[in-house]
């Protein structure tokens, strides 16, 4: 973890990380989420955000689906505005800024509290994690309302890739009404949905090692 993490170091720290993360799954998944962003607790934020802008630029950007980024483009073309709700870290997920259309204020993730540019142990709720996903995209039509003095915000579609996760939100977009047409939620990848998200999403599957 290149020195980022004091409680965790070399190979064997990666190990003990991963021990103690599925440890606090087993008990309560919403803190193994937070647990992550926490052990990185005194770092420069700016500095964890280039770090992770260079593992997206040279990793993880090579595995994302052409047909989305393609999706994305002709959204914002159309002057439709998408967003990222992640579980993971914020400083993380804004390392993907400039990887794809979506804006630096239009990406959210786990926060923690920022203390003269230093990451805390302290989140910031809502929790981008189930519900509070769902939390996030109603705080970002609220705040699209007062700044734009609009009277209705249409949210179109939303795509996930967890019932876990994703559920709720998914679900909120689901249940909205547009004027025409019906909003679309897809989960890709989610394997068996449970009951209580049994037919309420579009399901769809990639072969990802192709």
């Amino acid at each position: 973890m290149k020195g980022y993490v004091k409680e965790y170091k070399d190979q064997t720290g990666v190990i003990a990380l991963q021990k103690k993360y599925h440890e606090l799954e087993s008990k309560n998944t919403k803190e193994a989420y937070i647990y992550l962003p926490q052990i990185f607790a005194g770092n420069d934020e700016q500095a964890m955000q280039s770090v992770a802008k260079e593992y997206f630029q040279t990793v993880l950007q090579k595995y994302y689906f052409p047909s989305s980024v393609r999706i994305l483009e002709k959204l914002t073309e159309a002057g439709v505005k998408s967003y990222i709700i992640s579980a993971s870290a914020d400083f993380f997920v804004k390392g993907s800024i400039g990887t794809t259309p979506v804006e630096a204020d239009s990406i959210f993730g786990i926060k923690m509290k920022i203390e003269n540019g230093k990451i805390t142990s302290q989140e910031v709720p809502p929790i981008t994690y189930a519900e509070g996903k769902r939390k996030r995209i109603e705080l970002v039509v609220e705040n699209l309302l007062k700044e734009k003095k609009a009277d209705h915000v249409f949210i179109l579609a939303g795509f996930g890739n967890s019932f876990k996760t994703d559920g709720a939100f998914l679900t909120h977009i689901a249940e909205q009404k547009l004027q025409a047409g019906k909003p679309i939620s897809v989960m890709i990848n989610g394997g068996n949905p449970p009951d209580i998200y049994k037919g309420k999403f579009k399901e769809v599957s990639f072969d990802l090692r192709k």
